[in-house]
């Protein structure tokens, strides 16, 4: 089957009932597609474009114009497909298949057997991956915009509507129970709220330091000691700190939010997300086998867990070195209806229980309140308590 450019109009979202969000993507900026309020069932896209799949998303990226497609339930060996107005299946052209766990990089610079790319699609432009049956596109920094059109996860958010989500924090008391009986493991007291693993103190939310701690899974995956001292670490934290040196050396003023937005571009560009690669050297620590942050600031790789304790740690070593004041941590929770368990630093100016946390969450590529997370439609950052 071939459908040619004059026969692949896009759908109108006018068409769609309810009508589906049209986001402007931030650079990094990651979306969460509700794939049980798609924007057109498979037989009217069949009608349409020939493609027996649900259309779950459009995605414009420099004016070129991308379909996203579920493709779970039918016979193809793919889960969703990446189309353009191209699509041709027996000239293998117009699409690119997306495996769970995959991610797939749109751009200039990739699959250019595959798609035709205008000027104004940067070399890398948008990524869109498939993993804890979740679909998320995300933006990367391309020169010019990334509109995404689809149903969002938290739409219902946007209303004003109670959070629906089943939120759990667990994951770090699970991890105090599972390592009882274990030989390494050593009683919490005033300096570790959570107990030692291999003589380093256990990170959670309580946590009154993270440079030295060790962070376990839920599960006995990889076990992250926060290895401050490493060469790889200081290196990070001293691009923050310089940078920071030269403005106050100016006379500049930087709001606190201006410093946070600095600590997650950094890391960033040191630790880019990618699940894959960083599963590679994860799967060789496996069983709570202890593997310092610092390798993987030297593979360039992190997932949200890796990205959050750098955060943390960057963030910590500016109060320490007087940059900034406040107190420093590191978050996670489950919901199940977002696609599993998610991980973050959190900064507070001060220890009075009133104050409000700032989410410092390079992953998701957003600095702010929980309460403007909600408002914006991004990660359900709520916990069972707000208590430290």
């Amino acid at each position: 089957m071939s459908v040619q450019h004059e026969m692949m109009p896009l759908l109108d979202p006018r068409e769609v009932n309810p009508p589906p969000s049209e986001r402007v993507l931030a650079p990094d900026e990651q979306v969460q597609i509700d794939l049980d309020a798609p924007l057109a069932d498979s037989q009217e896209v069949h009608d349409r474009l020939g493609i027996r799949s649900n259309l779950v998303a459009t995605v414009n990226a420099g004016s070129k114009s991308f379909l996203i497609v579920d493709s779970r339930n039918t016979r193809s060996n793919r889960d969703f497909f990446i189309s353009d107005e191209t699509f041709s299946k027996e000239n293998r052209i117009g699409f690119k298949g997306v495996l769970e766990d995959e991610p797939v990089v749109i751009g200039r610079g990739h699959h250019t057997d595959r798609f035709s790319y205008p000027a104004t699609v940067s070399r890398e432009h948008f990524e869109v991956s498939y993993t804890d049956e979740a679909l998320f596109i995300r933006n990367l920094r391309p020169t010019n915009k990334t509109t995404v059109t689809a149903h969002l996860a938290l739409e219902q958010q946007h209303q004003g509507v109670s959070p629906r989500y089943a939120v759990e924090d667990i994951r770090t008391i699970l991890v105090e129970d599972r390592l009882q009986a274990h030989p390494d493991f050593d009683e919490k007291d005033e300096t570790a709220p959570y107990g030692y693993y291999m003589n380093h103190q256990i990170l959670g939310r309580a946590s009154k330091s993270v440079d030295g701690g060790v962070y376990l899974g839920g599960s006995a995956r990889e076990a992250i000691v926060v290895d401050g001292k490493s060469v790889a670490m200081k290196q990070v934290y001293e691009g923050v700190a310089t940078e920071l040196r030269q403005s106050f050396q100016k006379n500049e003023t930087l709001p606190m939010q201006s410093i946070l937005l600095k600590v997650m571009h950094r890391v960033q560009e040191v630790m880019p997300y990618d699940g894959r690669k960083t599963e590679d050297i994860s799967r060789q620590h496996h069983g709570d086998k202890l593997v310092g942050l610092s390798t993987y600031v030297k593979e360039r790789v992190g997932v949200c867990r890796h990205q959050g304790l750098l955060a943390a740690y960057i963030i910590e070593n500016l109060i320490k070195d007087g940059h900034m004041l406040g107190i420093v941590g590191v978050e996670r929770n489950t919901v199940k209806d977002m696609g599993g368990t998610h991980a973050w630093a959190v900064y507070k100016t001060s220890s009075n229980e009133a104050e409000e946390v700032i989410v410092v969450d390079p992953a998701q590529s957003f600095v702010g309140t929980k309460a403007q997370a909600q408002r914006e439609g991004r990660w359900e950052y709520r916990l069972t308590t707000d208590k430290y």
